[in-house]
């Protein structure tokens, strides 16, 4: 009995637990999954110099890791399930941890050249890492991990709103079950209520 009624305050969480971190994931990821593309509009670039230049090795390093961040977020944002959103958070962290390692496992997994900052000013190129790569990543693991935490944990709140809901669910299951076993008695309550307003 005990776990039975533990249970749904594991299970679901307010969704404002994972919004703000789910919309943050959301842009980052948009961001690392779209910035290959329409970056060279304002000279900033990592690889092709041109805008809207597909190759594999950008599938496989930039629009793959932002699409899981994205998606991620957007499971956080959307789910009052709990493992839903820890299964959302978890997949932002690999799409952030990729975004960092990837590049540099890019020789050996042979998806394509995946090119190099198109600044050769050394400020410049650390900037455009940066803003292709190891900082998106870091900024999704960070805040996937972050979600991670505040989904691991069972607040005070999160109990009382269980509870709350678990009370809400046997009241009208309760009152379901009471009408279904006394129809007549219901149905003379409601005449006997209605029958002075309509003698009126």
């Amino acid at each position: 009995m005990a776990s039975n009624t533990a249970e749904p305050g594991r299970l679901w969480v307010p969704r404002r637990r994972g919004a703000v971190g789910g919309l943050l994931l959301m842009l980052l990821g948009a961001w690392g999954a779209i910035v290959p593309f329409v970056g060279p509009y304002f000279d900033f670039t990592y690889g092709p110099a041109s805008t809207w230049s597909w190759t594999a090795a950008r599938g496989w390093f930039e629009v793959a890791p932002g699409s899981a961040a994205f998606l991620g977020g957007l499971m956080l944002l959307l789910t009052s399930s709990r493992a839903i959103a820890m299964a959302g958070a978890w997949l932002a962290v690999a799409g952030g941890v990729w975004f960092v390692i990837g590049p540099a496992l890019a020789p050996w997994l042979t998806p394509g050249e995946l090119g190099a900052p198109g600044d050769p000013r050394a400020g410049m190129s650390a900037f455009e890492q940066i803003g292709y790569f190891s900082g998106v990543g870091v900024a999704i693991a960070l805040l996937g991990g972050i979600s991670l935490g505040r989904l691991s944990a069972l607040t005070v709140r999160d109990a009382q709103a269980a509870q709350a809901r678990r009370q809400r669910a046997t009241t009208t299951a309760t009152d379901r079950r009471h009408r279904g076993l006394f129809p007549h008695s219901h149905a003379h309550a409601h005449a006997h209520a209605a029958g002075p307003a309509v003698g009126g």
